[in-house]
C-alpha cells in the first residue's frame, strides 16, 4: 500500500482492555524519512507526528468499536494490530471492522513477534515465545530520542510486570513478574482475613510497617523495585552504561515513587550522577505506528 494520506486504526489487545489510536491521515513520506535516520549512525531527530484520537474498550464492551469508528470523518484502510487476548478477541474486533469498513475495503495486520522486524532483532532462542504487545513496544522504544545509543529498559505496570532492554538495536530479553493486582489477588485469594490495601500514588511506602495492611503494599511496592533493581544492574554490567529507564501502564503511579528513590540510591552506588526514568505513553502502540508507516511507504 503505497496511499499517501490513509486513515489507519492500531490496535493494542491486551489482557485486560483494548488500546485503539486513530489517525485519520498517515502518510508514507513521514516513514520513509524514518527509515532513513535509522541508519548505523543513528543520527535520528524527532519527527512530527500526526496527532491520533486515542480511545480505550473492555473487553465486554468491544462491540462499541464500530459505533466508535462511525464517530470518525474516515473509514480505516489499514488496521495494524497485536493481541494477546486470544483468537475469539481478535475475532470480535475482525467482526466491527467488517461491519464498519466493509469486508474488503480494508487491510488488517495482526503483527507476531519474529526474529527481525526492521532494524530491530529479537534475542530470544525462540522468538515466538515472546508477546507480541512487548515485541511492538520494544520496536517503538528502539526509536525514542534517549534509546539511540544508551541501552533503554523499559517497565512495563499491567496485568503483569515486564521489565525488557534494548540495545543497538537488539532485544535483549527481560523479566516478567505479577502485577501488583495479581500479587494482590494471590494474596486474597490463599490467605484468611487480609485488610483492604489502600494504594497511595503520591509517596513510597512505609520503611517499617506497623500494620498489616502497610506491611501488604510495602512488601509488594517492594517486590516490584527489586525487580527492576536486579535488571538494572545486570544492563550496567552487559553495556558498560547505565540506562534510560522507561515505564508505562496503569500500577505505575504506585511504584513509581519508591522506584525513582531506590534506582537513584543504586546509580550513586555505581558513581553515575543522575539517573533517568521516563514515563513513556502506549509502547506497543508506538511500535505498531512506526510499523504502520512502513508499511504505507512500500
Amino acid at each position: 500500500m503505497t496511499e499517501s494520506g490513509t486513515a489507519v486504526l492500531l490496535i493494542d489487545a491486551g489482557n485486560t482492555r483494548v488500546k485503539l489510536a486513530y489517525y485519520e491521515t498517515l502518510l508514507a513520506a513521514d516513514a520513509a524519512a524514518r527509515l532513513e535516520q535509522m541508519a548505523p549512525s543513528k543520527q535520528t531527530q524527532q519527527i512530527a507526528q500526526p496527532e491520533p484520537i486515542k480511545f480505550i474498550l473492555t473487553h465486554a464492551n468491544i462491540e462499541g468499536l464500530a459505533p466508535q469508528l462511525r464517530e470518525f470523518a474516515k473509514k480505516p484502510r489499514l488496521v495494524v494490530g497485536v493481541n494477546v487476548s486470544g483468537p475469539l478477541t481478535a475475532a470480535r474486533i475482525k467482526e466491527q471492522l467488517d461491519a464498519h469498513c466493509g469486508e474488503q475495503a480494508y487491510e488488517l495486520h495482526w503483527l507476531s513477534s519474529e526474529p527481525q522486524l526492521l532494524h530491530l532483532s529479537n534475542a530470544y532462542s525462540d522468538h515466538q515465545q515472546l508477546g507480541s504487545d512487548r515485541w511492538l513496544a520494544m520496536l517503538g522504544l528502539s526509536v525514542h530520542e534517549k534509546a539511540q545509543e544508551r541501552p533503554a529498559m523499559l517497565v512495563s505496570f499491567g496485568t503483569a510486570t515486564t521489565i525488557d532492554t534494548v540495545f543497538r538495536d537488539q532485544f535483549l530479553g527481560g523479566l516478567i513478574l505479577p502485577g501488583l493486582q495479581l500479587m494482590t489477588d494471590s494474596l486474597v485469594s490463599g490467605t484468611a482475613q487480609l485488610p483492604a490495601i489502600q494504594w497511595e500514588k503520591s509517596s513510597p511506602p512505609a520503611e517499617f510497617p506497623s500494620s498489616t495492611a502497610e506491611a501488604l503494599e510495602s512488601g509488594m511496592i517492594a517486590a516490584q523495585v527489586g525487580a527492576v533493581l536486579r535488571q538494572w544492574s545486570y544492563v550496567v554490567k552487559r553495556c558498560q552504561q547505565p540506562p534510560v529507564v522507561f515505564y508505562a501502564g496503569g500500577a505505575a503511579a504506585y511504584v513509581v515513587p519508591e522506584l525513582s528513590r531506590l534506582l537513584s540510591e543504586q546509580a550513586r552506588l555505581h558513581g553515575f550522577d543522575t539517573i533517568e526514568l521516563l514515563p513513556f505513553d502506549d509502547p506497543a502502540l508506538a511500535g505498531l505506528l512506526l510499523y504502520a508507516q512502513y508499511y504505507l511507504a512500500q
